[in-house]
């Protein structure tokens, strides 16, 4: 009688027993079937079923007397997850040795991205023959570019409780098919910047969670900080990955800003590709006289919300929702503490003032570290690099009689951005190869 392959994941079985026959009882939505017989392990058949997302096994599983390498693929039998890719599976099979290993992502009914895991081999013989870093770089590009994915970078108006922080990541880090891919907190700014991904009910979800809680614990009549902002959850973009279209996140945006003002009787701009009006495409514009002049701007006609009643939520604000490309955040620090030429250095590069094309830019003080900061954020790297943008403020603080101490991240940033420079030539603070967003996603679809 043929035996399925056991997983090692909770010891479950990837299909059902063989029947009394001798055969495989077919079941729907799995792969590749391995078993023993007479000792020596062999393949004694490969359903011909395609997934539902349309991948098949690399190449046929048929094992002669000699070794072997073939890819195998199988999936869940459980009625939550309705596919299963493997991003890479091999099975040596020799007299004598088996090795299997996995790293499989899990699709769920209507929600897309679902969850990652790497998984360990299915001992039999010796050691694996699978190198999951390896794999992990290699395979990455065809989930990524293949499924509806969204990134999402809310910023909310709280970098000083770590407990209310906490609070807010733990309310995206809940939701299935969610990534939380990173977050920063800075007390000086007192912003949290969080970055997530998935399809787009799981995004939906998480953000509508971060918004239950930013609501409940965050009151703008008693917040300062030297960012600009105008409400509890201040803006909330969504961004484009894979194969998804700028066209679909645009209507998500919509769709969300809609409900947000409902759900929460927050009122709610749009910008950036979502915006319906010229003049709001520029967050500046919307943020402008921030959340103390709300009540005033909101009585004025042109500046009616997009979604929501025109009057501010007493503790929450407003919140800015739209679709963009990615945006890299980069602050840059002095070696000194004036604030006069961090804010003559933005003034200069940012493309509002005549400077550099889709780089946005503020002086800031940052007390707690007792340097000035040139704060910007890169709408478009691929007209403006990140190298050019700190060139040019090097240049400009030492046109000042300062020097540049050291830069930043906030957030992720595409591998592609990087190309050209180093951490080292951007002298990139606590830089890591996990601040690169491909990287990131394919750490924690990995389960890292």
């Amino acid at each position: 009688m043929l035996e399925p392959v056991h997983s090692l994941e909770q010891g479950q079985n990837f299909i059902r027993p063989a029947t009394r026959h001798g055969g495989i009882q077919q079941v729907p939505r799995f792969g590749v079937v391995a078993a023993p017989d007479r000792g020596r392990p062999i393949v004694k058949q490969r359903l011909g079923l395609a997934l539902p997302l349309g991948l098949r096994a690399a190449g046929p599983l048929d094992v002669g007397a000699g070794p072997r390498v073939t890819s195998i693929e199988k999936q869940r039998t459980r009625p939550d997850v309705y596919g299963l890719v493997i991003l890479s599976g091999k099975v040596m099979i020799q007299p004598g040795k088996q090795e299997l290993f996995d790293l499989r992502v899990a699709f769920g009914p209507g929600r897309g991205l679902w969850q990652a895991r790497r998984l360990g081999a299915e001992r039999i013989g010796h050691e694996s023959i699978c190198e999951a870093g390896r794999i992990i770089r290699q395979r990455f590009t065809a989930i990524y570019n293949r499924h509806f994915v969204i990134e999402s970078v809310p910023n909310v108006s709280e970098g000083r409780r770590s407990e209310v922080v906490a609070e807010l990541a733990a309310a995206l880090q809940n939701v299935a098919g969610l990534l939380l891919l990173d977050h920063s907190a800075d007390p000086s700014h007192n912003r949290s910047v969080f970055t997530i991904a998935g399809d787009a009910g799981a995004v939906k979800q998480g953000l509508f969670r971060l918004f239950e809680v930013a609501v409940e614990r965050i009151d703008l009549r008693t917040h300062r900080g030297v960012h600009p902002r105008i409400g509890a959850v201040d803006v909330v973009p969504f961004v484009p990955l894979g194969e998804t279209t700028m066209t679909e996140c645009v209507d998500l945006s919509r769709q969300f800003g809609s409900a947000v003002a409902e759900r929460f009787g927050v009122p709610v701009f749009l910008y950036e590709e979502s915006a319906m009006r010229p003049e709001r495409r520029r967050l500046e514009n919307i943020r402008r006289h921030q959340f103390e002049g709300l009540t005033e701007k909101l009585t004025q006609p042109e500046w009616l919300p997009d979604f929501g009643r025109p009057a501010p939520h007493p503790t929450a604000g407003a919140t800015v929702v739209g679709a963009r490309m990615p945006l890299i955040a980069f602050n840059v620090h002095l070696e000194s503490a004036d604030l006069s030429a961090a804010r003559a250095i933005a003034a200069s590069i940012r493309e509002s003032g005549g400077g550099l094309p889709g780089v946005k830019a503020l002086g800031l003080a940052l007390k707690h570290r007792g340097v000035a900061q040139v704060s910007m954020n890169l709408t478009d790297y691929t007209r403006t690099s990140i190298q050019r943008v700190f060139e040019e403020v090097e240049r400009q603080a030492q046109a000042r009689g300062t020097r540049v101490l050291d830069s930043e991240l906030v957030g992720l940033i595409p591998a592609a951005a990087l190309e050209g420079t180093s951490a080292t030539r951007l002298k990139l603070d606590g830089f890591t190869r996990s601040q690169i967003l491909e990287e990131r996603i394919a750490q924690r679809l990995a389960g890292r």
